[in-house]
């Protein structure tokens, strides 16, 4: 399940991530042009820390587990051993995710701190009058 989580929030990060590049300072007025650039920096920082920690868990949780498979099948375990080392295998990944977080979260409190310093909304919200042409 935690790497179902991880591919999801991946995808999410990596689909956002080409529209911080098309964000321009003309796209939030009132916003200091310096500041803009600063934030969107930290925010395309910040979503490719997502993706890298996401993905980088999700595949070396899948090492991990293909190995662990390997070393039990050549050992020849029977099924209290596999239930043991499935166990073991869900506290690991529960136990990288947590660890993991740290590193996730500093980049985008950076990203937060500096929208809320320059006053730029964001997700921006389309006006009604934006929506309805784009349908």
């Amino acid at each position: 399940m935690i790497q179902i989580i991880l591919l999801v929030m991946g995808i999410i990060a990596l689909v956002r991530l080409p529209g911080f590049g098309r964000l321009t300072v003309d796209d939030f007025p009132g916003v200091d042009p310096d500041a803009f650039v600063h934030w969107r920096k930290a925010q395309r920082a910040a979503a490719i820390w997502l993706v890298a920690i996401a993905w980088g868990l999700l595949v070396l949780q899948v090492f991990v587990g293909l190995i662990m498979g390997l070393v039990l099948v050549a050992n020849r375990a029977n099924k209290d051993e596999f239930q043991r080392a499935m166990l073991l295998m869900q506290v690991i990944s529960v136990v990288t995710v947590v660890l993991s977080v740290i590193p996730i979260i500093i980049p985008i409190n950076k990203a937060r701190r500096l929208r809320e310093q320059a006053g730029i909304q964001w997700p921006r919200k389309k006006p009604r009058s934006e929506k309805a042409s784009s349908h």
